[in-house]
């Protein structure tokens, strides 16, 4: 399971798992939330069917799904029109995750469903107007979706207008004073179209672990927007081939190179801080990040004296170098929120260390770029929904970094 979808009626956890499936991601549709899911689809929707329940039992039944599945990136589904338990379903799952911030946008572009100055509008009337205010099981209170949500939670709602909105760096800034005002806040945005939707799931990328909810429209434009997030390769073997595998795109404008200086990489914590920073700033401008050893010959000549120098025998300094980067890609990791598409391990030696520092136990294999590059994913782990690459140094064609980022794009 890549990324869990909590709904509170069956025919919205189907209208947002389609969204998924049809861009080639498997979804499965759980039901009773009483059993524990056996399936291996990447998308499992549960459906709470909690939308006509208690404020009291829909806290329940939010909290017995993700009390058992926490560690999964979630997505909130809601209904368009704002019906059902909507601010207690937020708090609790907030609660469940135990998470701070909360961005909630229900528009549906498609279906004639906008967001305009904080108010739901259906075909341009107000919701309040609209039939699905008189819903004999779940009427709508008001068409302002603050209203609505602090109906059920006292937690601050802070409204982002369309104006706010499609200024997205000011925005940025504004979203992070509010985060450090309060312990826990839940921002409402303005949406009319399928690019402000975009917008938003751009901003929870670059936020730690937010929780988005949303209809079917915000979830379609996340399973198409996931394609568009970059690569990060880690290079650690020495081998010829890959030297030349990684020439053969240097000078390509998709990607950004990093090599790195083997003294500083042992030595100096503020130089893992300033590869972090620039990396994530790479990774904004929407380029791959590659972060390489230096493979030159005169490298290879200098490791016994570097050796010599730390006090280390070959192999020693060899484990502490892959101690060491994978330290630094744990750190980017966690700087970027996780928010990559794929991940390239290249030598034996550091993917296995890679896996130790963030604590995975499995690999799930899923394919091969390449005879000898298979690809697959860490089970159980905050990284579950990024496709892992792993290669040994002598293996691939020259343009396997180029050929993986096709694969994975293709895949998903």
């Amino acid at each position: 399971m890549k990324r869990l979808i909590l709904a509170d009626d069956f025919t919205g956890a189907n209208d947002t798992g389609i969204q998924f499936a049809k861009n080639k991601i498997s979804v499965d549709v759980v039901l009773d939330i009483t059993k524990n899911y056996t399936g291996n689809a990447d998308v499992v929707v549960f459906n709470t069917d909690s939308r006509a329940v208690s404020v009291e039992e829909a806290k329940r039944r939010v909290n017995q799904v993700l009390s058992i599945y926490k560690d999964v990136p979630i997505y909130k589904k809601i209904d368009s029109t704002l019906r059902g338990n909507i601010g207690a379903e937020i708090e609790a799952s907030l609660d469940a995750i135990n998470g701070s911030v909360a961005f909630i946008c229900s528009a549906l572009p498609e279906a004639g469903r906008s967001i305009q100055n904080g108010m739901c509008y259906v075909n341009n009337k107000p919701l309040i107007d609209t039939e699905f205010a008189t819903d004999p099981k779940t009427p709508v209170i008001s068409s302002n979706i603050k209203t609505i949500i602090s109906a059920q939670t006292k937690l601050p709602v802070v409204e982002v207008m369309l104006s706010d909105l499609r200024q997205p760096i000011i925005l940025a800034e504004k979203i992070n004073q509010s985060i450090l005002e309060h312990q826990k806040v839940i921002f409402s945005f303005d949406a009319v179209d399928t690019e402000d939707l975009k917008t938003i799931i751009h901003l929870a990328n670059s936020i730690p672990q937010v929780l988005l909810i949303g209809s079917s429209g915000l979830a379609g434009v996340m399973s198409i927007e996931k394609t568009q997030l970059p690569m990060l390769f880690i290079v650690a073997s020495m081998s010829e081939i890959t030297n030349q595998q990684v020439n053969y795109i240097r000078d390509d404008e998709d990607y950004f190179m990093f090599d790195l200086d083997m003294k500083k990489l042992l030595s100096s914590e503020s130089y893992h801080h300033l590869i972090v920073e620039q990396a994530v700033a790479q990774f904004k401008l929407g380029k791959h990040v590659i972060i390489k050893t230096d493979s030159s010959a005169e490298a290879r000549n200098n490791i016994e004296e570097l050796g010599y120098q730390l006090g280390l025998t070959r192999t020693e300094l060899g484990d502490y170098i892959c101690v060491k980067l994978s330290v630094l890609t744990k750190q980017l990791l966690v700087k970027q929120n996780y928010q990559l598409s794929a991940i390239f391990l290249t030598g034996g030696d550091i993917a296995i260390a890679v896996a130790r520092v963030l604590g995975v136990d499995s690999y799930h294999i899923v394919g091969a770029v390449e005879s000898g590059v298979p690809f697959g994913y860490f089970l159980n782990s905050l990284l579950s929904h990024i496709s892992v690459v792993t290669k040994a140094g002598g293996f691939g064609t020259i343009s396997v970094l180029k050929n993986t980022i096709e694969i994975i794009r293709n895949l998903i």
